[in-house]
């Protein structure tokens, strides 16, 4: 029943039920409370509302009959787990910015899907809003909307995103129709200013929570807007999953509502997952509302696409350093990134742990759970960031990008969770023509140095970027592979033992590669697997159905092209022909899609970088292992 209230189309049912059959929940979610993962969690946040609610004694009663390690971890995380009564504000205590912004606001009549007196406290400078205020918060909620993105802002309609079972044409982009005047009540910013973040979080997180396992009532949509409006990082952990799926549910709109509240939320973590859908989604519509909202966003910022991924990187409070210590009182702990770019626990002994430990008797009780939950939020968040700025960082290496040594040191270096990333590659310096001048790592201490350990100082108008295995002589190769091995450096993608391509006799001297013409590939594989690898998909045309991806190699200022024969419907993929590469070529310059028909003023493969020709070899031989 828990299960189905987290993702069913049809939670309210089993809320119902396990509300009506309390004890019954109670007694059946123990075991699973005393387990590890989602459900889990969701197990004792559902005990620890009910505890709330006044059923402790109800709690410890079924626990005299529950197993003896799973009584014991819920005594712990919920019986005995302090719950702060903080002192409600009253009529003289209430501070002056929240009676004049909420002045205009009534109690608004109560939605039947939420009950009020559940809902987390909002704490201001250690008081708590009393009934009358947060019903005040609701009503402001409900008179607002979110800032639509642009006044010509397009999305594709659900049909893109649907599982439809049959190819359909994709329906033309359509302008959204306007639903009134945007607005944002002035409460809402002011509590973002002067009340405590965590709190304000679990607030619209709890208001969205009973909004969508009520069935997500349309006329009700401020209760998903709550957390753009009133919601932080904990909040767009926990709805992104959700926002990836709900196309589809055949649920177009509301995930596009989902991006609106990320950019609401503003923050380099909420930006990071929506440009982390705009790189990577199935869903067509939804992938290109969410491209759309991150340029807007550059733009309103004054800054490029990349520059803006590079400033969105979230620091998940780590030191200047790249660690973060965990004070449980006698006992501390050191965050440190491990193989496979897994979040780890290093103790003061040199031990090092996947997880922190159970807190103990001797521990500080309130230190340690406040551990406890900012591990677990830092692992996710770790978790999210680390997959996304390692694909990037590699496309960076295969595209040739160079960063100048200003932001290198600003945006990479000097960052607490890049350098992590940062100190297990080989950087080079480039000159104006793309030679490498120099090549270096970055140490612990954060400084630059060479293959024999020697300090490599970088200048003011340097270009720096990472090096690819084809711009490495032997030597070199097996001097960085012999500092990597000597200091158990693990790259978070190939790099000096990264496999390399090169034109077959005779290629050099044509302008297209066609060694993979006679290919079948399904086009699933081809669609979705040249995206993964960074390529970016073409416009449809007039009858719905594209057959182009291109991808742009910014350090040789080179565009590869490639097209299939047949082509493939925005719409549903599955059970449409397969497809063959019919041209592969590129062209200088900057060139995105636009239905190129042929190879009319291609380069010569001779004359294109090994490295782009390696990359993009490298990259139809990968999808052509799909087809037959």
């Amino acid at each position: 029943m828990l299960e189905l209230k987290l993702q069913s189309k049809a939670p309210n049912v089993a809320r119902q039920w396990l509300d009506e059959h309390l004890g019954c929940a109670i007694a059946g979610l123990i075991p699973l409370a005393a387990g590890k993962g989602k459900l889990a969690e969701a197990a004792l946040d559902f005990l620890r509302e009910k505890k709330r609610q006044g059923h402790a004694k109800l709690i410890a009663k079924v626990l005299k009959g529950a197993p003896a390690e799973a009584a014991a971890k819920v005594h712990q995380e919920v019986l005995e787990r302090e719950e702060i009564v903080y002192p409600t504000f009253d009529s003289k205590t209430l501070p002056s910015w929240f009676q004049k912004a909420a002045a205009d606001l009534k109690a608004p009549k109560p939605a039947d899907w939420l009950p009020a007196v559940s809902l987390p406290p909002i704490l201001i400078e250690g008081k708590r809003l009393g009934d009358e205020q947060v019903r005040q918060v609701l009503a402001a909620l409900q008179k607002s909307t979110l800032e639509k993105m642009s006044q010509e802002r397009w999305t594709y309609g659900s049909s893109s995103d649907s599982g439809s079972k049959s190819p359909r044409r994709a329906r033309a982009p359509r302008q959204e129709e306007s639903s009134g005047e945007n607005q944002e009540h002035p409460l809402l910013p002011m509590l973002k200013k002067h009340a405590d973040a965590d709190a304000l979080d679990a607030f619209a997180w709890a208001v969205f929570d009973y909004w969508l396992t009520s069935g997500a009532p349309s006329k009700d949509k401020w209760g998903m807007t709550a957390i753009g409006f009133l919601g932080g990082d904990r909040s767009v952990l926990k709805i992104t999953p959700l926002i990836r799926a709900w196309p589809g549910e055949s649920q177009h709109q509301r995930a596009v509502l989902g991006l609106q509240c990320l950019r609401k939320i503003g923050t380099d973590t909420a930006l990071m997952q929506l440009n982390g859908i705009a790189q990577k989604l199935k869903f067509k519509g939804l992938k290109e509302n969410a491209a759309r909202f991150m340029e807007e966003t550059a733009k309103d910022k004054g800054l490029t696409r990349s520059q803006l991924e590079d400033r969105i990187v979230p620091d998940c409070d780590l030191d200047e350093r790249g660690g973060r210590t965990f004070d449980f009182g006698p006992r501390k702990f050191r965050f440190l990134l491990g193989p496979q770019l897994k979040p780890m626990i290093k103790d003061e002994q040199g031990g090092v742990k996947t997880d922190l430990p159970k807190p103990g008797a001797k521990d500080d009780a309130e230190r340690a759970n406040q551990a406890v939950a900012d591990w677990k939020l830092l692992k996710k968040q770790v978790g999210e960031v680390v997959k996304i700025q390692a694909v990037r960082l590699e496309q960076a290496m295969v595209t040739g990008r160079r960063w100048p040594q200003s932001d290198f040191q600003a945006l990479l270096v000097r960052h607490p969770l890049m350098i992590n990333l940062v100190r297990q590659v080989v950087w080079g310096v480039y000159d104006a023509r793309g030679n490498i001048k120099r090549m270096f790592r970055v140490t612990e201490d954060q400084t630059c140095a060479d293959a024999q350990d020697k300090e490599c100082k970088l200048a003011a108008d340097d270009s720096v970027g990472i090096v690819h295995p084809l711009q490495l002589s032997e030597s070199d190769r097996s001097a960085w592979g012999e500092v990597f091995g000597d200091y158990e450096i693990v790259p978070p993608f190939p790099q000096l033992g990264r496999p390399t391509y090169a034109l077959e006799k005779g290629e050099e001297k044509e302008t297209e590669i066609t060694r993979f013409a006679k290919i079948k590939i399904p086009p699933q594989s081809l669609v979705f697997g040249l995206e993964k690898l960074g390529w970016a998909r073409g416009p449809a045309m007039d009858n719905g159905i594209f057959n182009e991806h291109t991808k742009h190699f910014s350090g040789a200022d080179l565009t590869a092209v490639v097209t299939y024969q047949q082509g493939v419907p925005m719409g549903y993929m599955e059970g449409w022909e397969d497809q063959n590469f019919e041209h592969c070529f590129f062209l200088e310059g900057y060139e995105p899609g636009g239905w190129f028909r042929d190879a009319k003023g291609a380069v010569k493969l001779g004359d294109v970088e090994p490295v782009v020709l390696s990359e993009v070899l490298s990259d139809m031989t990968a999808i052509a292992a799909k087809g037959k």
